[in-house]
């Protein structure tokens, strides 16, 4: 089409409307645009860009930016969604081929782990138990990512072989904005409804996102759909339209989708760096335009990028195949396989004891978890990277904690803090609860009291877990063995210090002595039991009979110990899991919030009795354990009295405080008093749970018997002050800085 054949609008609606233009070329020419700028080209060319009559509200609604602005806060959240619903398309597609309509739940699978088994033959472990190849093999035929544009601001192209929407089909599912298109289907991961457009605040100045879709052939009686596209724009606030917001328009001339007939559109890459060299032949193709993935994940996409995208997608429908198509890389390899965080923790080298499965309710319903311990030196960011519990609902990432939260006095395991990850699957809950613990957008959890139970269960789970606690202990020991410190001259300029300062004199000669760095192990501990995939026993350690049963006070909890050889992942492993059903009889009404947390043979239950709670003489909780090798469960019963809480006299909170003696006693000596100061290089920052760079200077990493102190030699000012004195001063500068950052960290 030429520019030049069309001078007024008139005649530019007539060409629209007629069966002469070349949608063809169009979308084709739009697919291969690298940038708004090309892509505005291409519409001005067409005449299709200033006529704002050939261009539709998205959704139907012209306030609909403070919908698409209230979405995922970062820009990868939003580029998941666009794979969600690739792996939506494809489940649904395989249904439709069988002839099952996906709403109808008599006849389609009711998860997503039965449709992905019943439509790709892939149970829910052969996913994980698949080589690297069989993965990528199953993702060429499915879904692919590619990256394309310049290394600054690229381009990011989902095409899948789904089902694909017919030209009339569009606004009602790619265009839709909070329809229920997808709630009645019961197998697939986006439910929702945003349409995807949280990606368009992050595709550069104009919210470029161009659409192709092609119904598959085999559905429809046959029919065979034509190709039909779509272009989505952000037209922003203007005085002179009279506008205070954004909104989002969609490319629809004559109130019809641009439609045209081929075999096929060029989105498949081949050899680098051509991105469009084979044809997808039906299914949907989007591509983002200059999209600000972010500095972090601009590199070679199957780096960092598939990493982050592996976080937020924990266990994804389908492996999806990430293809790096810009130019000027250099590897050995430009593509490759996400196939989430779950397959990617179970290919690494298993430590004994994890990863460790297990299952807690509370009042917002029941939750399963499931912990990994990275192996020592292993780089976080290749994983979850500060992230350290991550909440899931089928499989999507819906919020996280950060590491400290391994840091809290609750819990107390700073030391492996950086190694833990804490997969928390929500898919149980009811819609109710997931609207109660999460934000509209998807990536923040609400802070409410039943949120904070959640995290209270969780604390309790990590804090009571003896293998946890040993570990650390074990890491804390290496922490400490490999720093360097020489204690003489630090004890020296301490006491000079003390001698000026009477507040650091209070706090460190007056205060009470230096614990010892490790606690004993107990040698009371037993070897555990020879564990096994299968058990075949489940007993409580201590009979609790009717005649004795235990006591469980309102409004604390109680703690049980069953004793067992089953495997610590026996609840939550890929591979033919168990169940733990607990039914309580006579205290069905409370409401009981409980966990249980497998430790090498040790399992442990915790009951939380609620306030509201009456005393009950005698109620009874069943447990039974069960899984694909037994024709029965194994059962244990034991029985609790509720009691009523204990009283607290009313006690003052402070007692008066004693004047000082005029004449102090004769006092320790400083040695007994101070803490080591372990010294921490860059080598080791991220090893020992004190996450330095180099502007930090002290960390105090908590224990179970007090403080461990590191302080960075590797500080940026500190080498600054090394590099212009002369060596013969180095232990000195290097031991006032120790001491320095101490003793102001004393005095916080």
């Amino acid at each position: 089409m030429k520019a030049e054949l069309f001078e007024t609008l008139t005649d530019i609606r007539c060409v629209m409307e007629s069966e002469n233009i070349d949608y063809e070329e169009i979308c084709i020419r739009l697919i291969k645009c690298e940038g708004e700028d090309e892509v505005v080209k291409v519409l001005k060319d067409c005449f299709l860009w200033d006529d704002m009559n050939l261009w539709k509200s998205y959704g139907g609604v012209s306030n609909n930016w403070s919908t698409v602005n209230n979405q995922m806060g970062t820009a990868v959240g939003s580029l998941v969604e666009l794979l969600v619903n690739s792996g939506d398309a494809n489940l649904i597609n395989k249904c439709r081929e069988r002839g099952i309509d996906p709403t109808d739940w008599s006849e389609c699978p009711r998860s997503i782990d039965q449709a992905v088994s019943d439509f790709f033959d892939i149970s829910e472990n052969k996913l994980y138990e698949m080589t690297g190849q069989q993965r990528s093999e199953l993702a060429a035929n499915t879904c692919g990512l590619v990256v394309t544009g310049s290394k600054n601001t690229p381009s990011f192209g989902v095409f899948d072989f789904g089902e694909g929407q017919m030209p009339e089909s569009f606004d009602k599912t790619f265009l839709s904005l909070s329809q229920s298109n997808k709630q009645s289907i019961p197998f697939v991961q986006g439910k929702f409804n945003q349409g995807s457009t949280g990606v368009l605040s992050y595709c550069g100045k104009h919210g470029f996102k161009l659409i192709v879709s092609k119904r598959n052939p085999k559905l429809e009686n046959g029919i065979n759909s034509k190709w039909a596209f779509t272009f989505v724009r952000r037209v922003r606030p203007s005085e002179d339209r009279g506008t205070k917001n954004s909104e989002a328009f969609y490319l629809c001339p004559n109130d019809m989708m641009p439609s045209f007939e081929a075999d096929g559109i060029p989105v498949i890459p081949g050899e680098y760096p051509n991105a469009y060299a084979k044809a997808l032949t039906y299914g949907s193709y989007v591509k983002l335009f200059d999209f600000d993935i972010g500095p972090s994940l601009r590199a070679q996409a199957q780096l960092d990028l598939n990493y982050k995208l592996s976080a937020l997608l924990p266990k994804p429908i389908l492996p999806v195949r990430i293809f790096e198509r810009r130019n000027g890389y250099r590897g050995h390899t430009y593509e490759t396989t996400m196939s989430g965080l779950m397959v990617r923790l179970e290919d690494l080298e298993k430590l004994e004891g994890f990863p460790i499965g297990g299952q807690f309710i509370t009042k917002l319903g029941n939750f399963s978890f499931k912990i990994y311990l990275l192996p020592e030196g292993t780089d976080k960011s290749k994983y979850s990277g500060d992230d350290g519990v991550i909440y899931t609902v089928n499989g999507q990432t819906h919020a996280t904690l950060p590491r400290n939260f391994f840091r809290r006095k609750s819990v107390k395991l700073g030391y492996i803090a950086n190694s833990l990850i804490v997969l928390l699957d929500c898919s149980s809950l009811s819609y109710e609860s997931i609207e109660e613990m999460f934000q509209t957008s998807r990536d923040r959890i609400k802070k409410t009291e039943a949120t904070k139970e959640v995290e209270q269960q969780l604390e309790q789970i990590l804090s009571s877990s003896s293998l946890l606690k040993k570990l650390n202990n074990e890491r804390r020991a290496e922490a400490i063995r490999q720093s360097v410190d020489d204690q003489d001259l630090t004890h020296s300029i301490f006491n000079k210090i003390i001698e000026i300062s009477p507040a650091l004199k209070e706090i460190l000669v007056l205060g009470n002595k230096v614990r010892a760095p490790f606690a004993p192990s107990d040698s009371r501990e037993t070897a555990p039991p020879e564990l096994k995939k299968f058990p075949t026993f489940f007993l409580s350690s201590n009979p609790i009979s009717k005649e004795q049963p235990k006591p469980c006070v309102i409004g604390s909890r109680s703690r049980f110990i069953f004793n067992t050889d089953a495997e610590n992942d026996y609840l939550d492993r890929v591979s033919d899991p168990g169940k733990l059903t607990v039914s309580f009889v006579g205290l069905e009404e409370l409401g009981l919030s409980h966990s249980i947390t497998p430790n090498s043979g040790r399992w442990t239950f915790v009951l939380k009795i609620p306030e509201s709670a009456v005393p009950i003489k005698l109620a009874e909780i069943q447990f039974k354990l069960d899984d694909i090798s037994r024709t029965e469960p194994i059962i244990e019963t034991v029985f609790v009295e509720i009691q009523p809480g204990v009283t607290t006299p009313n006690i003052p909170t402070k007692s008066p405080r004693l004047p000082l003696p005029q004449t102090p006693p004769e006092q320790p000596a400083i040695n007994a008093n101070l803490p080591e100061l372990n010294e921490i290089y860059k080598s080791d920052w991220d090893r020992s749970g004190v996450n330095f760079d180099d502007r930090s200077g002290i960390c105090l990493v908590e224990n179970e018997n007090g403080y461990d102190f590191f302080v960075n030699m590797d500080n940026k000012f500190l080498n600054v002050e090394l590099k212009s004195a002369s060596p013969a001063d180095d232990l000195l500068l290097k031991t006032r800085f120790k001491v320095g950052l101490f003793c102001w960290r004393c005095l916080l």
